[in-house]
């Protein structure tokens, strides 16, 4: 699960949250910014393919220029919080929901593009 900024869109911390569901890569043991990530943008039922580096997948909240069908943009630079975990619990009537824990005692690394 991840958070992203939409262009047409202007809350604060992010605009929606997407689910990841793999990664296409040269090689598993290094970062290369032609491998690409695999998710779904829950509007629509296709999965959608973005490169994983700066220029493609992540940008500032002024920079962003992908709305909700591309997949938006993956918040580059914020170093205000982070929730570090997606606590996923099923709820019977509605399915799956997800929801962000806070890291308060900081003990996991932030992930950057």
């Amino acid at each position: 699960m991840f958070v992203v900024y939409l262009l047409y869109s202007q809350e604060e911390d992010y605009d929606h949250i997407m689910p990841a569901f793999g990664i296409r890569f040269r090689d598993e043991n290094t970062y290369d910014p032609d491998d690409v990530l695999i998710f779904c943008n829950l509007f629509h039922q296709q999965l959608i393919e973005r490169k994983m580096n700066e220029n493609d997948l992540a940008a500032t909240r002024k920079t962003c220029q992908k709305h909700g069908g591309e997949g938006g943009c993956i918040p580059l630079n914020v170093r205000r919080y982070s929730f570090k975990t997606i606590a996923v619990s099923h709820i019977p009537q509605f399915g799956d929901a997800a929801s962000p824990v806070a890291d308060v005692d900081v003990i996991a690394a932030n992930a950057h593009l």
